[in-house]
């Protein structure tokens, strides 16, 4: 939205943010069996609200902050692509 500059694509991108964060929360809580791969999906999508909300602000490591989430994303892939190629053992 804001690469385009549409209206209002500063509100839609912290919305999108928000909702990621509420659904990651609630899927979190709501999980009985917490592993790694849902506290580091917990810990980026709020690493991405937070940054996002500092980045709009105008706040000087707003970019820093991105990049840091960025690279939270890195573990989420690898953990994720190991477990779904992981082999079944049942």
């Amino acid at each position: 939205f804001k690469i385009m500059h549409w209206p209002f694509g500063s509100e839609l991108t912290v919305i999108g943010a928000i909702a990621l964060t509420i659904s990651y929360g609630l899927r979190f809580a709501l999980s009985p069996q917490k592993s790694m791969l849902d506290l580091l999906r917990l810990v980026f999508g709020s690493a991405l609200l937070v940054s996002i909300i500092l980045n709009m602000t105008g706040f000087r490591y707003g970019d820093t902050l991105i990049t840091f989430a960025m690279w939270l994303l890195l573990p989420i892939l690898v953990l994720w692509l190991i477990s779904y190629f992981r082999p079944n053992d049942k």
